[in-house]
């Protein structure tokens, strides 16, 4: 078992806090925008998906000189979980659901040893004003 029920995990490079959520506090995308902002699912997973109750929500923390081989460790954390759960990781940040596959494929399959392919860690959303393009990025914060 990855994470017992009420615990806390730790090493020396990674704490990871845990708590259930009510699905209201992390409201996956609705249909219009499921597409935009879903990795590896059907529309019909993003109905599936909605039905949810409730979310089971990972914190982490690391040692500023530990980011990296923490940031890895979340992410295989992560896979295994949506792996032997059936569930769909939130990446909050960057405000993407995946698939457990896509998960492992971008936050996992990419790491070159210790260093991440930062174009699956960050994303950038576009939005039309009237005269011009706002361009916000995500995922930096993490």
């Amino acid at each position: 078992m990855l994470i017992r029920a009420g615990e806390g995990a730790a090493s020396e490079a990674l704490t990871v806090q845990f708590r259930w959520a009510p699905i209201e506090d992390y409201a996956p995308p609705g249909p219009d925008a499921f597409s935009h902002f879903a990795k590896g699912l059907t529309i019909e997973d993003g109905a599936r998906i909605a039905q949810s109750e409730r979310v089971f929500v990972l914190q982490f923390s690391s040692p500023h000189s530990r980011l990296l081989v923490a940031n890895k460790a979340a992410c295989e954390l992560v896979a295994e979980l949506a792996e032997g759960t059936g569930g769909n990781p939130w990446d909050d940040e960057c405000r993407l659901i995946y698939s457990a596959l896509a998960w492992r494929g971008s936050r996992v399959a990419t790491w070159q040893g210790d260093i991440p392919d930062m174009r699956e860690h960050v994303t950038m959303h576009a939005y039309r004003t009237p005269d011009l393009v706002r361009i916000i990025t995500l995922g930096m914060r993490k």
